[in-house]
């Protein structure tokens, strides 16, 4: 009977402690400093009865200011403090070398301010793409990258993944919606654990994240912890 009790408090001091680590920061301050692009207007926001012609977002390169990075996910990382991330909005900016308070949430509460048009309209799609198909672009390819935006995009604003209809319209190069067309279909079931950097006034991004290592370091102790219990369940039983 003891053995069982002390199990059962160490199990709830490890979850206590693994549910605190993985807890992610209400905030991130932090700036870019440097952008891939395609360098190419090529999309269209059919928005107000027309359309307004886009420059080209990218993948964008992040340092983090307030210290630890140990939320974003390590294949995202540059450097010791930096962080990659996608834009999320059409019709807002971002200035270089600018220090922004991002206030850190999930794709069904981001992007904000987007005219009124709602949220991410595919989150669950997104995830899936970002699962599927990030591991796979070429971070210094002008070309998948300004797909990869573009994909992003389809699935913020639209979620039907068809780049020749609705609130999003892709009209880039051939290469562009050929690689576009690819990141968006060929998924599999997983899901990578997305949130959205999102800040009113400028651009919002997306950025994926995982537990820290101290997290699943505990997450690994509470599963210990159960074995034990199981060993000591069984060690009774067999009395």
């Amino acid at each position: 009977m003891k053995n069982r009790i002390l199990v059962l408090l160490v199990a709830a001091v490890v979850c206590a402690w693994a549910t605190s680590a993985w807890a992610l920061p209400s905030t991130v301050q932090a700036k870019w400093t440097s952008v891939v692009d395609s360098g190419e207007a090529y999309g269209q926001w059919p928005w107000a009865g027309s359309n307004l012609t886009l420059g080209a977002g990218g993948l964008f390169t992040f340092e983090r200011l307030d210290g630890d990075n140990s939320m974003f996910y390590p294949r995202t990382r540059v450097g010791s403090n930096g962080f990659l991330a996608v834009c999320m909005e059409l019709a807002e900016s971002s200035a270089k070398d600018t220090a922004y308070t991002f206030a850190v949430k999930t794709l069904e509460q981001t992007p904000v301010a987007n005219f009124n048009l709602g949220f991410t309209a595919n989150p669950t799609g997104l995830r899936k793409m970002w699962a599927t198909h990030f591991d796979g672009l070429d971070q210094s390819d002008s070309t998948q990258v300004a797909a990869y935006q573009a994909a992003v995009w389809e699935l913020v604003y639209d979620g039907t993944a068809d780049l020749t209809s609705g609130t999003f319209i892709l009209d880039g190069s051939s290469a562009v919606v050929a690689q576009a067309n690819t990141y968006l279909s060929g998924w599999g079931d997983k899901e990578a654990n997305l949130m959205g950097l999102s800040l009113d006034g400028t651009q919002d991004f997306v950025v994926e994240v995982v537990p820290e290592s101290s997290a699943i370091a505990l997450w690994g102790m509470i599963g210990g912890v159960f074995a034990l219990g199981c060993w000591f369940r069984r060690k009774r039983q067999g009395v």
